[in-house]
């Protein structure tokens, strides 16, 4: 027959010190006696409240682990991780919450940082879990199931999320640095300000997941699906590739810098609304109809690119690099040009109302049809410009 726990045991702690109990009362020892000492922080924990705590079976030692996760001594500590988590799989530490494996996972680390980088955690099941904080760096995920899962402010980096399932995950400001989300499903996940630098995204599924001021510097997105995806504000690092595979998503305020190809890019029909594309080499590119209203085009080489009918309104560009490129029909309504090579450019029909423009060469471009009204143009060089039928209403020019 089971020994009964509730029922007071020689190694049981009385509370009420020396004064005798109310004849009716009940005498609170045991575990519901340590249980009120601890949790109601009248003290810290020590060695023999681990000891008794031992005595009461699982519970015990599921409560004891709770009691001194974030506040207890070295001493304490490893007693427990010696005569408790030592026989225990990671796992069932897991389970015991995120303080409990946080706290373990440390101290692990210090006494043996290879076995505690490489945790086997493969095919857990987490869905709906609630894991903010967790230190989960370097484990082993493949398959894991955090459908649901709360991840906020989670140490991913370096783990391995291959086929995982983290549909409607909440990752909010967590840190995926160099994890392996190759064939993840991550539809309609949250990641917003998460870091994913250098994150192997192949073939994940992003499908309405919002990634909106997420760092995707260096991270390989080929082959992921972004339909209904939320990138607005994300930095995509240094791009030399085509990025076709993210016209589906929401671009507003991106920050990429896009490299060089052998290959003219193809943005036409882009939404790149205030977008941050400084440095970039769009040389050739096909930009007919891109929406880039007060984009930062800061030191972007766009000579001999197409940009007809593409929406420029209070773009900054700056130091940039137009010549022999084609704007005809575009809009730059209020836009702000500095130092900007336009010779030989094609502005035909062109809005430029209201723009500034300094430093400006404008030389053999033609300007037929273009509205220049309201321009202020200072040092602008039109030498052999076409200015047939244009509109100059209101304009300021000073050389």
């Amino acid at each position: 027959m089971s020994e009964n726990r509730a029922v007071p045991q020689d190694n049981d702690a009385i509370l009420g010190g020396g004064s005798l109990a109310p004849q009716q009362g009940v005498i609170l020892g045991g575990l519901a006696g340590l249980k009120q000492q601890l949790q109601q922080g009248e003290r810290e924990a020590t060695v023999e409240d681990v000891v008794r705590s031992l005595n009461y079976g699982e519970e015990g030692v599921q409560f004891i682990l709770k009691a001194i996760a974030k506040n207890c001594s070295r001493e304490v500590w490893e007693y427990v991780d010696r005569d408790i988590l030592a026989s225990r799989e990671p796992r069932w530490i897991l389970a015991q919450g995120v303080a409990v494996w946080n706290r373990w996972r440390g101290h692990y680390f210090q006494k043996n940082w290879m076995h505690a980088l490489y945790i086997d955690l493969s095919w857990i099941d987490l869905a709906g879990a609630v894991l903010s904080g967790i230190n989960l760096r370097g484990c082993n995920l493949k398959g894991a199931n955090l459908e649901n899962a709360v991840l906020m402010g989670a140490k991913l980096f370096d783990c391995n999320f291959a086929v995982a399932n983290l549909k409607n995950a909440n990752c909010d400001r967590a840190n995926f640095n160099r994890a392996n989300l190759q064939w993840a499903d991550l539809r309609n996940a949250t990641l917003r300000h998460a870091s994913l630098k250098r994150v192997n995204c192949d073939r994940a599924n992003l499908q309405g997941a919002n990634l909106e001021n997420a760092n995707l510097a260096n991270c390989n997105l080929e082959n992921a699906s972004f339909s209904g995806v939320s990138l607005q504000g994300a930095n995509l690092g240094i791009i030399n590739r085509s990025i076709e595979h993210l016209r589906p998503a929401n671009l507003v305020g991106i920050k990429m810098r896009i490299c060089s190809s052998k290959i003219p890019l193809d943005l036409s029909g882009f939404n790149l609304q205030s977008a941050n594309l400084c440095r970039s080499d769009l040389h050739h590119a096909n930009l007919q109809g891109v929406n880039l209203q007060q984009a930062n085009l800061e030191n972007v080489n766009l000579k001999g690119a197409n940009l007809k009918n593409a929406n420029l309104t209070r773009v900054l560009l700056s130091r940039g690099d137009l010549r022999n490129s084609s704007l005809q029909g575009a809009n730059l309504t209020q836009a702000k040009l500095r130092n900007v090579n336009l010779k030989n450019a094609d502005l035909t029909k062109a809005t430029l109302r209201k723009a500034k423009l300094k430093n400006i060469n404008l030389s053999d471009a033609d300007l037929t049809q273009a509205d220049l009204s309201r321009v202020v143009s200072i040092r602008v060089n039109y030498t052999k410009a076409k200015f047939s039928l244009t509109n100059r209403r209101g304009s300021y020019f000073e050389q």
